[in-house]
């Protein structure tokens, strides 16, 4: 639903879309892993399962991503964040 919004939003920039399956989703190619796209991206939006979260941070970090938003689901291990 992600890319369908950044597609049908007619986002400008490039979407790179990462799986280690690969192929093509939305007409998109699908690349293996974050260091194998063709270029750093501004932004990553990592959409995984909560044990895949730290795998895919650090080949972030790998790349040089800057900036990441983490949406994922199974943190309850870590507990109430405070103020919430």
């Amino acid at each position: 639903m992600i890319t369908a919004n950044l597609r049908l939003g007619e986002f400008p920039g490039p979407i790179y879309l990462v799986n280690p399956k690969g192929g093509t989703i939305l007409g998109l190619p699908v690349y293996a892993s974050v260091t194998e796209l063709p270029e750093t991206p501004d932004l990553v939006l990592i959409a995984v399962p909560s044990a895949l979260v730290n795998g895919v941070v650090e080949e972030c970090g790998q790349k040089g991503v800057s900036a990441i938003v983490v949406v994922s689901a199974g943190f309850s291990e870590v507990g109430r964040t405070a103020g919430l």
